[in-house]
């Protein structure tokens, strides 16, 4: 018997197993990425608050019958508890291109975009965003694992980081 169809998907797990069979990943690509610091916020032995909002968008500029292009953002964004301006913004924007052998319906890039693509892109994203936080001359960052929640249309992560520095 065929498990139940989740979160108010169209396909049943089994339906979009058979259907991730037919595409492969060939490649990813950052094709925009940015750090903004604003040292008048920072405050030294300060914790802060962070949200990161990642979004994907299907680019159909690229795609064809045999391949996909999605345009995955994330966004990084500091601040104390009082929420009126930022200390730190890192954003990054990666394209990734995926070969299908058949042509995918939209059910199946809907489930892929929630799924998938954050586990394909998401380190992508962290590796990115510790490298950043150090050029900024700040601690090294570690994102925590992928926990989203929904914010609208799109997913939201929500952390504290409790990590004081020096002057």
């Amino acid at each position: 018997m065929e498990k139940k169809k989740k979160q108010g998907y169209k396909l049943s797990p089994k339906e979009y197993r058979d259907n991730l069979a037919h595409i492969e990943l060939r490649n990813i690509v950052m094709i925009n990425g940015s750090a903004k610091l604003k040292k008048e916020n920072l405050e030294i032995n300060q914790a802060m608050n962070f949200i990161i909002v990642e979004k994907a968008n299907f680019s159909k500029k690229y795609s064809t019958e045999n391949m996909i292009v999605i345009i995955q953002k994330y966004t990084l964004t500091t601040y104390h508890k009082e929420k009126t301006d930022y200390i730190f913004k890192i954003i990054g924007d990666y394209e990734i291109t995926l070969d299908q052998q058949k042509k995918l319906s939209k059910d199946f890039w809907d489930i892929y975009k929630n799924m998938n693509l954050p586990v394909n892109t998401y380190p992508y994203f962290r590796e990115f965003a510790q490298s950043m936080t150090q050029r900024l001359n700040l601690p090294p960052l570690t994102l925590p694992l992928s926990k989203w929640q929904k914010k609208g249309e799109q997913k939201a992560l929500l952390f504290f980081w409790p990590i004081a520095w020096l002057s």
